[in-house]
């Protein structure tokens, strides 16, 4: 009986449109001098607009159907769309423009890739005249991410890490991009993958440094250029590192170690209960770290193994940061560690778990 009752008079919508419709562009002209008595337009509007009382059409309720100016027998109603037009081409402007941007700041990052299996992040170093502290060579490691297992390829060239190659992750792609280009740089930099999270993509940014901490654990320290203890020749023509072996001890610069050459095998408190590992002595220092057996959870135990055992082998000492999101398979290895070395060593997992932060407790404290 009323067409488009429900429109004209009960749609919600309908208030806040004729509110926004007040400052529109696009506007409906009928010169009064030129209309005859007809109010044909009026009669056939299907909103119930008086058109015939003014000379633009600016009410709330007009629906842009056009019927008006079909209808008029003087083609007196016309509409002009240029400001409609113009606005709406600068706005897509605006909009391309915008994620045209994104995108080429996401492929100068080199985020944008035909395949997360071939991304590749390139660093060349300045060529030193002394050689650095790892073997040449290229060596993969393999950690866990968030979602699932990051490898990499760790390129050495003169003892230094010269390139550092993704090959594959399972991580999101957004938070991946975040943490893989900086954690990339500050490890290149620093030669060395001691260094921090991104924050946001703790997860991605853990699984990178512990890929590296892999690679770099296979790479070992080049006996040419490790630290001046173990190379620097004495007066009397002997090494260092043969005088350190006549006492048993570690050599100067190095960490001191109360044991002799050999392997040496020990245990510590992890998440779930006992981690074991064997320890190496070669030369007095510490060249290799083997876990034999643990009980945590393999997904934070992984993240913190590779990681943990590289710090111990770059600082020769079990006084190293925990890995963080896995701070008790962290604390395990290092205590498995000092004992079979006879090390000081304070567990906090044992206090830790003995002030309430058991079961589902102690689970979450471990992640975060």
């Amino acid at each position: 009986m009323i067409e488009r009752f429900f429109c004209r008079y009960l749609c919600p919508l309908g208030a806040v449109f004729t509110l926004i419709s007040r400052f529109r562009l696009f506007r409906i002209k009928k010169p009064g001098k030129q209309c005859g008595p007809c109010r044909a337009c009026s009669a056939q509007c299907v909103m119930g607009i008086p058109l015939y009382r003014g000379e633009t059409v600016d009410s709330g309720k007009y629906i842009d159907c056009f019927h008006c100016v079909e209808i008029c027998p003087r083609k007196n109603i016309s509409a002009n769309p240029a400001p409609a037009v113009a606005t709406l081409v600068t706005v897509g402007a605006l909009t391309g423009l915008y994620y045209l941007g994104n995108l080429t700041a996401g492929a100068a990052s080199g985020s944008l890739t035909a395949s997360p299996s071939s991304e590749t992040v390139l660093s060349e170093n300045q060529e030193s005249s002394e050689a650095g502290q790892f073997t040449d060579g290229v060596y993969t490691g393999n950690a866990r991410g968030f979602r699932g297992d990051t490898e990499v390829s760790v390129t050495v060239e003169n003892g230094s890490i010269a390139k550092i190659e993704v090959l594959s992750y399972e991580d999101d792609q957004e938070f991946f991009n975040r943490a893989k280009d900086t954690v990339i740089t500050e490890i290149l930099a620093v030669q060395s993958a001691d260094v921090d999270v991104v924050s946001g993509a703790t997860f991605s940014s853990e699984s990178i440094i512990g890929t590296v901490a892999n690679a770099l654990t296979s790479a070992g320290t080049d006996t040419k250029a490790g630290s001046e203890a173990i190379a620097q020749e004495d007066t009397d023509g002997s090494t260092s590192a043969e005088a350190s072996e006549e006492t048993g001890g570690a050599s100067s610069g190095s960490a001191a170690l109360n044991v002799g050459d050999g392997v040496y095998t020990g245990s510590g408190t992890g998440f779930r209960g006992t981690t074991s590992v064997s320890v190496t002595v070669s030369g007095g220092i510490i060249t290799g770290i083997s876990v034999e057996s643990y009980q945590d959870d393999e997904q934070f135990f992984s993240r913190a193994e590779d990681t943990i055992i590289f710090k111990i082998l770059s600082a020769q000492s079990v006084d190293v940061d925990a890995m963080s999101g896995a701070t008790f398979s962290s604390n395990g290895i290092l205590e498995a560690v000092a004992d079979a070395l006879s090390l000081d060593f304070t567990n906090s997992n044992n206090s830790a778990q003995k002030g309430g932060h058991g079961g589902h407790g102690g689970h979450d404290l471990q992640r975060g």
